[in-house]
C-alpha cells in the first residue's frame, strides 16, 4: 500500500485549490476549491497547503520535487523557498536531511533579522518625519506609565516572538535608559509611575509597578 505523508497531501492540495484566496467568486467555476476545501479533501491543514502554495510559487523545481518525493517537510521547504533560487539550489543540493534542516534555521533567522532591520528603519524614519509634541505644552499629570519594548523570552515558537514586529531591549538595557527632565516638569507632585512588563516577570515586579 502506498504511503503518502502530509507534506506530499499538502501539495497535492495545493494543486487542486484552483480558487485562491481574494479571488472573484462569481467569476469562479463551480469546480473552483479554496484552500480550505483542498485541505478538508486531502486531510491537512490549511496553513500546510498555504506552505505548499509558496513552494510552488516561490520554490524552484527541484524543491517541490523534494517534498512531493516525499524527502523534505513542506514546513523546512516553505522556508527554503524564501531564500533567491541559487540559495535553494545549494541547500538541497546537501543530501543529508538534517543538514538541509540546518541550512532552513539559518535562512529563517536571517530573514528574521532583515524583517527586524526594516522595521527599525520604518520607525526611525517616522520619527524623523513626525517630531513628538513639546511636553512642557501639556500636563500635569497624576498617573505616569511606560511600556518599554521589552525582550519576551517566553515565546511557543520563533514564529511568534515579538522581535518580528520591532525591535526589543533586554532589562539592563531598560534600566540604563535616562528619564527626559521634562517627563519630570509635566508630572503632578503626587503622580504615580507604573510600567508595563511580560507577565511571567510579574514575580519580579515591585509594587510601583517597574522592576
Amino acid at each position: 500500500m502506498l504511503s503518502v505523508n502530509e507534506s506530499q497531501r499538502a501539495m497535492v492540495a495545493a494543486k487542486v485549490a484552483t480558487y485562491g484566496h481574494g479571488g472573484d467568486r462569481v467569476k469562479a467555476s463551480i469546480e473552483a476549491l479554496t484552500q480550505s476545501d483542498a485541505a478538508a479533501l486531502l486531510n491537512v491543514s490549511r496553513a500546510s497547503v498555504q506552505r505548499a502554495a509558496e513552494v510552488r510559487e516561490s520554490g524552484v523545481p527541484e524543491l517541490a520535487a523534494k517534498v512531493e518525493a516525499g524527502e523534505i517537510a513542506v514546513s523546512t521547504a516553505a522556508v527554503i523557498a524564501s531564500a533567491p533560487a541559487e540559495v535553494q539550489r545549494e541547500v538541497i543540493a546537501a543530501d543529508d536531511e538534517r543538514e538541509i534542516i540546518r541550512r532552513a534555521k539559518e535562512i529563517q533567522q536571517r530573514r528574521k533579522e532583515e524583517r527586524i532591520a526594516e522595521k527599525a528603519k520604518a520607525v526611525a524614519e517616522i520619527a524623523a518625519r513626525e517630531p513628538a509634541l513639546p511636553l512642557n505644552s501639556m500636563g500635569p499629570f497624576p498617573v505616569l506609565y511606560a511600556d518599554p519594548p521589552w525582550r519576551y523570552d517566553f515565546a511557543e515558537d520563533t514564529g511568534r516572538q515579538i522581535e518580528n514586529h520591532y525591535p526589543t531591549m533586554t532589562l539592563d538595557e531598560i534600566k540604563k535608559l535616562e528619564v527626559p527632565a521634562a517627563v519630570g516638569a509635566v508630572a503632578a507632585a503626587t503622580a504615580s509611575r507604573y510600567g508595563a512588563g511580560p507577565v511571567p516577570w510579574s514575580r519580579g515586579v515591585g509594587s510601583s509597578g517597574t522592576p
